[in-house]
């Protein structure tokens, strides 16, 4: 039954003897291993304890008697169902650890080895946190909350730091531990706390962010396209969507969020089944949409890429701790928040940029588009490839906050005298008073080249400590600054992106970035109400579009080139089109594919006969197909139907491919029917092969 509805693996805890592993593997859907979970707390002297292992007093991850009896733990969980195997591990879900530990004699001593190796010296240490520490003995972190009133800022973020990298360390010495005795296997987890989530997934094969829109988007930023990547959705009754139905799943695919399909179901009122097997009646609705997503179409958006169409938004580790010590002008998660909604609802593609990305050259690599979103922290070598950037020819957008502290988060700002930010000089200002906003409605349009920019009744929250001569001002505080530098431009907005909901943001979104020559390769005229993003596999190009709102108005995706266009569910060509009408009447989710030239039907070629028992070779072609193109390719048996083992989706190298039907002894005699169908298009071919 768990196959018939779509699924192809269970996540489970692993049976003591392996049994229920074998049994599952004797029916085709193989094991995803919940290993271990990793979860740290601290107790009222600031010691690390373990919540998996707990009868280590000192529960610092760096303590070699935890590492043991961890590594023996999560071995002799997994050791009895390797053999059936295991197609991921988990270590755990709802992951997490705290940020007051690390007061331990372990975690002292691991704290202050990692001091030494970002300080190197002593005098650095107490230059950048302001303190007198005669040797790195006396050096220890201070609680969060009274670092904060004393004002050792780069303190906070130093031991932040530790406790991100022990939690990302965790992790990755398990990993290793499984891989020991199950060699590639692949291992993560899922529904956990982020950390330091550049850390925490590097060498991972799996990692399920809890959903929320900035997680997904930086975690599709930073990993490669086969780490399994997915939320969780399915039986719940008062959490995570409730039990919305696959709008959940289409709407997760269609973010570019996940390329996994993560459904919970437990027992009692989130179950799937009756005692009987049969479907529960909230499951049996929606498993016609699932066996449409299941069908090739979830797999067509797993392999797309959102592309980035030149726009990189930046990230940095320093900016969110800085938010746990200064929001007096915004922090990073609004102005992140805000700049995500507004660039989707204009039809942009971007990618995230770390502060460990731009350090190794990420902004040579033909970027156009540079934000800076309540980055307040940057460091030196930030400023220095952000200026260099900018130069060669990069556009720069920043909005209130950029540069208040250095890559430490200690403050650039002096009580009441004149300072300069870490990229005042880009920004063309100067400053003078502590950084400090008040919310401010008014009305103003700013005018760019021509381009009349207006934000009317809008809640302006401008930093007064930024002067500079500007036309648009709010007191004594400009709002709007453009200015060329080198080859390049900057724009500075003294104040938070707009919330998109606010009537005049995505046409100032919109109008702002096409005065400045970045225009997108397709978007919604009517966006409110709508999710819709634009995945590429060489020429072929998806849109998906879903209604998110009852009450969204008719709309349609306007394309900046003429596309032939189909109907990826309806299977069906809509012709060559600059506009494809979306009335709200019609179905929520609508799948549309792009190709530069009209596609031709697959075609599928085989020996005209087979013995049972036997394997048949396929010669599959799509004419004109670059690589990526999907193939769905399905047998029929002499009745018609489908015999569902054999159906396969086959990724096609170019034009041409093949694949292996393998039959089985018990596979009725007769003529069967082999199919293949181009999923992006609906188009079809097949052949007959008489089974003896």
């Amino acid at each position: 039954q768990l196959r018939a509805a779509g699924f192809t693996y269970h996540l489970s805890h692993p049976s003591a003897s392996g049994s229920v592993e074998r049994l599952m593997a004797l029916c085709d859907l193989p094991l995803v291993c919940y290993a271990y979970r990793v979860m740290g707390g601290a107790d009222d002297k600031g010691w690390r304890k373990d919540h998996w292992v707990k009868e280590v007093e000192d529960g610092c991850v760096y303590n070699p008697e935890l590492q043991q009896k961890a590594s023996a733990s999560v071995l002799g969980r997994i050791k009895n169902v390797i053999p059936y195997g295991v197609s991921l591990y988990s270590l755990g879900d709802e992951n997490y650890f705290d940020y007051e530990s690390g007061f331990s004699p372990v975690g002292l001593q691991s704290f202050r080895a990692m001091l030494q190796r970002k300080y190197g010296t002593l005098q650095q240490l107490n230059a950048t946190w302001g303190t007198q520490f005669a040797n790195w003995e006396e050096v220890k972190p201070l609680p969060t909350a009274d670092a904060i009133k004393q004002g050792r800022w780069p303190a906070v973020h130093d031991h932040m730091s530790f406790n991100e990298q022990e939690y990302a360390f965790y992790h990755h010495f398990l990993r290793e531990e499984i891989r020991k005795a199950d060699p590639g296997a692949w291992v993560g987890a899922e529904g956990s706390v982020p950390g330091d989530l550049e850390e925490t997934v590097a060498g991972l094969e799996i990692w399920g962010p809890y959903s929320d829109k900035r997680g997904n988007e930086l975690l599709r930023s930073l990993v490669s396209p086969q780490v399994v990547r997915g939320n969780w959705w399915g039986g719940y009754v008062g959490s995570h969507g409730g039990r919305a139905g696959a709008d959940i799943l289409w709407r997760q695919l269609i973010s570019g969020a996940v390329n996994t399909s993560l459904y919970f179901a437990a027992v009692g009122s989130e179950g799937l089944f009756a005692t009987e097997l049969s479907y529960a009646d909230y499951f049996d609705k929606m498993r016609p949409e699932l066996r449409e997503i299941y069908g090739g179409i979830g797999q067509l958006f797993a392999a797309g890429r959102v592309p980035d169409d030149g726009i990189a938004i930046h990230w940095s580790q320093a900016s969110e701790h800085a938010a746990r010590m200064f929001t007096g002008v915004g922090t990073p998660a609004a102005s992140q928040g805000n700049l995500l909604a507004l660039l989707d609802r204009c039809g942009f593609g971007y990618r995230f940029v770390t502060t460990k990305m731009i350090g190794q050259g990420a902004l040579d690599r033909g970027w156009r588009v540079l934000f800076l979103p309540c980055s307040q922290a940057l460091s030196d070598e930030e400023v220095k490839r952000i200026t260099a950037f900018v130069e060669a020819g990069g556009l720069l957008i920043a909005d209130v906050g950029a540069g208040l502290m250095d890559g430490n988060c200690k403050p650039k700002w002096k009580a009441g005298g004149a300072w300069e930010g870490q990229l005042d000089v880009l920004l063309g200002v100067t400053r003078k008073g502590d950084p400090q906003s008040q919310q401010t409605p008014a009305s103003q349009t700013f005018d760019l080249g021509g381009a009349k920019l207006p934000l009317r009744d809008f809640p302006f929250r401008p930093d007064s400590s930024v002067v500079a001569q500007s036309a648009a001002q709010i007191g004594d505080a400009p709002i709007f600054l453009l200015r060329s530098h080198g080859k390049g431009r900057v724009v500075f907005l003294n104040f938070t992106f707009p919330n998109a909901d606010h009537p005049d943001a995505v046409p100032f979104c919109r109008d702002l970035l096409a005065a400045l020559q970045v225009t997108p390769r397709c978007h919604l005229t009517e966006s409110k109400g709508y999710l819709a993003r634009r995945f590429v596999q060489g020429a072929l190009e998806l849109v998906g579009v879903a209604r998110e709102r009852k009450n969204a108005p008719d709309t349609a995706l306007q394309l900046a080139q003429p596309a032939y266009v189909y109907d990826v569910r309806a299977g069906k060509a809509l012709g060559k089109l600059t506009s494809v009408a979306l009335p709200a009447g019609g179905p929520s989710v609508r799948v549309l594919a792009l190709l530069p030239t009209p596609a031709k039907a697959p075609t599928v070629a085989a020996p005209a006969a087979a013995a049972r028992g036997s394997v048949t070779q396929l010669a599959l072609t799509l004419p004109g197909a670059g690589a990526g193109r999907l193939l769905r390719l399905q047998a029929l048996r002499p009745d018609g139907a489908e015999a569902m083992p054999y159906r396969a989706y086959v990724t096609m190298p170019g034009p041409q491919a093949t694949a292996r039907l393998p039959w089985a002894y018990s596979d009725p005699a007769g003529a069967w029917t082999v199919r293949v169908t181009d999923v992006a298009t609906g188009q079809s071919g097949s052949c007959k092969i008489s089974l003896r």
